[in-house]
C-alpha cells in the first residue's frame, strides 16, 4: 500500500491548479493515462457533472467545486479547487503505489518551496493525510490542523500568536 502526499494552497490566482498539476507532472515522470475533471455543489457531491477540458473550469469556480484526476501508472494525482472568502483554495494530492521514503519526501517539499517561491501564494502546507478545517484565519488553520509536516506562509498573512513548535513554518518575503 502507498501513501498520499498533500500540498493544500491558498492565493488569489485561479491558475495555481495548472501549476500544481504540472509540479506532480514532473515529480512523477510518466504519461497520464486519462485525466477526469468534474464539477460539483458540495463535498456531498451533489449535482456533479464532468467538464470537457481545463477551460471550462472558469466558467463554474464560482459556483462550483471542481476536482480534477490524472492516473499515471503507479500513481494518482488529484486537484480539488474552491473559491471562499474570495481566495482559491487548491489542494493537491500525489496518491502513490508506492512507499514515499522520507528522502524522496523531502525533495517533493524542497522542489515545491523553490518552484512556487515567487508565486502568489498566500499560505500552504504540506503533509500525508492532512486535514484543515478552515483557511480562513490562517493561525488558526495551523492551531486546528493534523498531518501537517509543513506550513509555507506569506509574512503578512502570520498572526504572532500561531503555534510555533511542529509543523515547521516557512516564510515567503515578498
Amino acid at each position: 500500500m502507498g501513501e498520499v502526499i498533500e500540498i493544500n494552497t491558498v492565493g488569489s490566482d485561479l491558475l495555481i491548479y495548472n501549476k500544481l498539476i504540472s509540479f506532480w507532472e514532473s515529480i512523477i515522470k510518466g504519461q497520464v493515462l486519462s485525466t477526469k475533471i468534474e464539477a460539483m455543489d458540495n463535498w456531498q457531491y451533489e449535482n456533479i457533472v464532468e467538464l470537457k477540458s481545463l477551460s471550462d473550469i472558469r466558467g463554474v469556480i464560482e459556483q462550483k467545486i471542481v476536482l480534477i484526476k490524472l492516473k499515471f501508472e503507479t500513481h494518482i494525482v488529484g486537484v480539488a479547487i474552491e473559491k471562499q472568502y474570495n481566495k482559491y483554495i487548491v489542494e493537491g494530492w500525489l496518491n502513490s503505489q508506492l512507499e514515499v521514503d522520507e528522502q524522496r519526501y523531502k525533495e517533493i517539499i524542497n522542489k515545491f518551496i523553490s518552484t512556487f517561491r515567487s508565486y502568489k501564494i498566500k499560505s500552504c502546507c504540506i503533509g500525508r493525510e492532512t486535514i484543515v478545517d478552515d483557511y480562513y484565519d490562517i493561525s488558526e488553520a495551523i492551531e486546528k490542523s493534523h498531518n501537517v509536516d509543513v506550513w509555507i506562509v506569506r509574512k503578512e498573512e502570520y498572526r504572532e500568536n500561531a503555534r510555533k513548535t511542529r509543523p515547521l513554518i516557512v516564510y515567503f518575503d515578498d
